[in-house]
């Protein structure tokens, strides 16, 4: 199913959704920025409600909270086991290590997340 994205009344589909989404928190400047692993809410927000969202499961604030920090630490720790030395090549690791949000941040429990996986 479509997923919600702002001004867009059809959404988007599942995959796309996050995309979308996490690039206008970027380019609206609603994100963070987290020492050594660039800006992971953007990323993790927009992958957590996208994967719940087309797996048909609801998150309550509690669930919501979960999942997002189940993402937010994996993609932290991806990006400091990268270590710094990823960014001084050129690389920017909120590209490379934010695809965990996606596998491990629907929901604390896997089942959202199930959708975006394989």
């Amino acid at each position: 199913g479509a997923c919600w994205v702002p001004g867009v009344r059809a959404g988007a589909a599942a995959d796309v959704a996050p995309l979308i989404n996490s690039t206008l928190a970027h380019g609206l400047d609603y994100d963070d920025a987290m020492p050594g692993a660039g800006h992971p809410s953007a990323l993790v927000l927009a992958a957590t409600l996208a994967a719940a969202e087309s797996a048909g499961v609801q998150l309550d604030g509690r669930k919501l909270i979960e999942a997002f920090v189940v993402g937010f630490e994996a993609t932290v720790k991806s990006a400091r086991a990268i270590g710094v030395q990823h960014y001084f090549k050129g690389w920017h690791t909120t590209s490379t290590a934010g695809w965990p949000p996606g596998c491990g941040g629907a929901d604390s429990d896997g089942r959202a997340a199930t959708p975006l996986v394989g």
